[in-house]
Parts: structure tokens; sequence; C-alpha cells
């Protein structure tokens, strides 16, 4: 499979899902898909489900689409999931940059505050306001 950029950095709509379409289509003419080689889904994702790839195997054996199937689940169904996973993770991306551009925000802010220090990441930035808003830097 594809490696997600470096850098929380977006991808290309048809590089994203083309990959999974390519499969689709070739399922759907009735021959047997190549191995999927789009990206995978999100870290968060995999905690619950298989990777992106194993899970389109597994729709090509008997006891994988039987599995799925039992899960209430077709082959449509397991792509189109597929494809709601990789756009939640495009959506972290998108956030990432966000949250990035705040940070970098708050950083002009705070540096006039005596005794305060750069803010890294969001949680720390969360907890810097909710202190500011009581009045302790």
């Amino acid at each position: 499979m594809r490696d997600w950029p470096a850098n929380n950095a977006l991808v290309d709509f048809s590089a994203l899902v083309g990959p999974l379409a390519e499969w689709l289509r070739a399922w759907h003419d009735g021959k047997t898909p190549a191995p999927y080689d789009g990206f995978n889904i999100g870290q968060r994702e995999l905690v619950c489900a298989p990777p992106a790839d194993e899970a389109l195997a597994q729709l090509l054996t008997g006891e994988g689409l039987a599995y799925h199937r039992g899960q209430g689940r077709d082959v449509l169904g397991v792509v189109i999931g597929l494809a709601v996973q990789l756009g939640i993770e495009q959506g972290r991306r998108l956030l990432y940059d966000d949250q990035q551009v705040g940070i970098c925000m708050l950083n002009d802010i705070i540096k006039h505050v005596p005794g305060a220090h750069p803010v890294r990441e969001l949680e720390t930035a969360v907890r810097l306001i909710e202190r500011l808003g009581k009045g302790s830097p």
C-alpha cells in the first residue's frame, strides 16, 4: 500500500479513491481485482478494522465474504466503508493543518505574556487558553 505523505499533507482525491474504484470496477466486471495498492485507513480505524488491503482481499475468499455478509455487509458496503474511512483520515489531515495555524497564531500572542512558553500541540493550547481566561499564564 502507499504511505500517507509526511507532515499530514493532503492527498489528491483521485489518488485517494482511484485505487479503490479500480478494485471495485474489476470486481464488478467479473475479474479478479489486482491487490489493492492505495492508501490505508487511519491509525484510529485500524484499532477496530483490518487494513484496507486485507479487507478487500477477504472479499475474494468464500470465508471472508461469508464473514462480511454475516456482519450485514456486501462487497459494495465494504468498499463504501473503506472510502468513508479514507475520507476520515483526509479530514484529520485538514484539521491538523488548521490546528497548526491556530497554534502559530497563539504563539505569536503568548510571546508577549511573561512566563508563557511556546505551544506545540492542540491540547497544550487549550489548557493555556483556559488558564489565561482565569487570569494566570
